[in-house]
């Protein structure tokens, strides 16, 4: 039986074909590189928090506990996407990025975010931080440095009473709040962005992929454990996209995406059966995409 894998990740790319039996297929679509950033605040003391990760964001179900993401999870309500940063550790030569520190203030409950370009940077501005009562540092994303095509400012304000700090793209200060600094640099959200789910069976080895967080339930069911967020891809018909489909083989398990409608018309001959429409993609590359490679896996 052979089972395919899709990753964005050339490292992975080439761990996976160190594999016996692994057999590069090429490149299957292009997607975008970015990642969706989700805002949440805190009902009771006010306080923001930004994230990555839908599932602490609570957009989509989870097997894991994600109690130990926040303090007092169940205080925690879901805002909206805010912009888009970077993910990916495979980014493009001529973008230039830099890592985001965030630090928790856990007497007042804030969380404080910034950008550091080299570890010395880096180390000063946690110390400034820390001397204030912040810390737990960790690195939850990168994102764009200078001027770029769909690149804007993310802005930091603060409230004087609560001391919490707040994040927009907008020039204008919330109500109750006042304009520190330009944090660092973001993109604009894109209408119909969306993770795409990875997820691993537990019982054969095959992987499938999924946006429909509805969906996470019922796979969880069949024995897959989630894996990872395979990439960032559109809900919705955009210019330049096109459907990547999903195929599953009955007799061996096996999940086939593909942009080909030939190939969907040769896998049906050997027993695949169409699945559903997955997302769209881009059938060549256009800024700020990268590929997703395909490995079949004997």
């Amino acid at each position: 039986m052979s089972f395919h894998f899709y990753t964005t990740s050339s490292a992975e790319l080439n761990q996976v074909l160190e594999e016996p039996g692994a057999v590069s297929e090429g490149i299957t679509c292009y997607v975008r590189f970015h990642s969706l950033l989700y805002e949440m605040h805190n009902t009771k003391t006010g306080h923001h928090f930004y994230t990555t990760s839908p599932f602490v964001a609570g957009l989509a179900p989870s097997i894991e506990p994600l109690n130990g993401y926040l303090q007092n999870p169940e205080q925690w309500v879901f805002d909206g996407v805010v912009c888009e940063v970077l993910q990916s550790a495979d980014l493009p030569n001529e973008l230039p990025t830099e890592f985001v520190v965030q630090m928790l203030n856990p007497g007042i409950g804030d969380y404080l975010y910034f950008a550091a370009q080299n570890d010395q940077q880096s180390v000063a501005l946690q110390e400034g931080a820390q001397a204030s009562g912040y810390g737990y540092p960790s690195v939850p994303f990168t994102v764009p440095m200078g001027a770029a095509s769909q690149v804007v400012p993310f802005n930091r304000f603060l409230n004087p009473i609560n001391h919490d700090h707040y994040y927009s793209i907008s020039a204008q200060a919330p109500p109750g709040y006042g304009f520190e600094l330009v944090a660092f640099n973001v993109f604009q959200a894109t209408p119909f962005g969306t993770p795409l789910y990875r997820l691993r069976s537990n019982i054969n080895g095959d992987h499938v992929y999924t946006t429909d967080t509805n969906e996470l339930d019922e796979i969880y069911e069949l024995g897959y454990t989630f894996e990872s967020i395979a990439c960032q891809v559109l809900s919705q018909p955009q210019p330049n996209t096109t459907p990547l489909f999903r195929l599953r083989n009955p007799a061996s398990g096996d999940h086939l995406l593909t942009t080909s409608d030939a190939e969907r018309i040769t896998a049906a001959e050997i027993g695949y059966l169409s699945d559903e429409i997955t997302c769209e993609v881009y059938p060549v590359q256009v800024p700020y995409t990268t590929p997703l490679y395909r490995v079949r896996r004997e």
